[in-house]
């Protein structure tokens, strides 16, 4: 992976597959910050951006090849859903307040604990919403569990 910091017309940061058609899968990935954006002033927002970017690279490089076969690949709806997901996740491990995009709030330290799902959702939803080509999902997140255990064995 190559990490690029410059001064480009970037939404904050942007993440570029390389993709081998000869061996069908990926073989590195360039992240380019936007120095320029409001974002990426300070460690906490590169890190939330960075988070973001690594939930991209994680998706597409998934090594149960799901990103590769039709039938379990996710359309752009999904893949932004996990960035924003995991943005709000890094925004709340990092004791941020809130964090907004586009003016939707995907996280608030002020939500009750009960209503945080439901809210992260709505503002996830509608942010990626409004971003071209990216029409809502009947199903948000359809990788929610990236590697789930196995069920207990009796041989054990």
């Amino acid at each position: 992976m190559d990490v690029a910091f410059e001064n480009e017309e970037l939404d904050k940061l942007e993440t570029d597959p390389k993709f081998d058609e000869a061996n069908g899968g990926y073989t590195g990935f360039t992240v380019t910050f936007d120095m320029d954006k409001a974002g990426n002033k300070d460690s906490t927002g590169m890190v939330i951006n960075a988070t973001h970017e690594g939930t991209h690279i994680s998706d597409f490089d998934d090594v149960l090849g799901r990103s590769q076969k039709p039938e379990t690949a996710m359309d752009s709806f999904q893949y932004e859903y996990r960035g924003y997901q995991t943005s709000a996740w890094a925004a709340q491990a990092l004791g941020a307040h809130s964090l907004s995009f586009g003016g939707h709030e995907i996280w608030n330290s002020s939500w009750a604990a009960v209503d945080r799902r439901t809210l992260m959702d709505k503002g996830i939803t509608d942010h990626v919403k409004s971003i071209p080509d990216h029409p809502e999902s009947r199903i948000h997140n359809p990788w929610p569990d990236r590697f789930p255990l196995p069920p207990p064995s009796v041989f054990q």
